[in-house]
């Protein structure tokens, strides 16, 4: 009796399998993969985050805050140690290098992990991310860290002034103010 039930439904009641079909599977495949490639990057999730700059030369620095798209645009896809131009966040004519940063969660970017991944490094001495006292001789410490490329998750870059532009950054505080407080 089941069996005829089955029979006598349409065909079109039944689920279809998409891959089942030998024309669609190519297609499918092709944009699966380019997913992978390219991920969609979700400008939902970027417009509650503020984005911050430290900028440092000699010994002084100063924190920027830039609009998510300004920093996309900037930022996205650089690693520690390449060069940005000034232009592009405001200031034309500089050229800051990117030091490091950290993400959302304040996890540091560390230079020897690859990629914009976060990652659990077992830490064998002190560096970016472990802290001195935490590590003693003969000991290892598991620690999560964020990769040298930056991402979206990224909300602090930390870059150093290479070129000087005909705008001043750091600006001497007046005597008079000084004096005031």
């Amino acid at each position: 009796m089941i069996d005829n039930e089955i029979s006598e439904r349409p065909v079109d009641a039944f689920p279809r399998n998409i891959l089942a079909d030998r024309e669609q599977a190519p297609v499918l495949a092709r944009n699966v993969a380019s997913l992978f490639k390219n991920p969609p990057f979700n400008q939902s999730m970027s417009e509650g985050i503020t984005y911050r700059i430290v900028i440092s030369k000699n010994e002084r620095s100063m924190q920027i805050a830039v609009e998510p798209d300004v920093f996309i645009k900037a930022f996205v896809n650089k690693r520690i140690n390449d060069e940005v131009d000034g232009a592009l966040i405001g200031y034309p004519g500089y050229l800051f290098e990117i030091r490091g940063g950290s993400d959302i969660a304040g996890f540091p970017m560390r230079r020897d992990v690859h990629g914009g991944v976060k990652k659990r490094i077992l830490a064998t001495r002190p560096g970016v991310g472990v802290r001195n006292q935490s590590i003693r001789h003969g000991d290892k410490l598991r620690k999560m860290v964020r990769g040298n490329t930056i991402t979206d998750q990224i909300v602090q870059v930390n870059c150093i002034v290479k070129k000087e532009g005909k705008v001043q950054l750091f600006v001497e505080p007046d005597e008079d103010e000084v004096s005031a407080e």
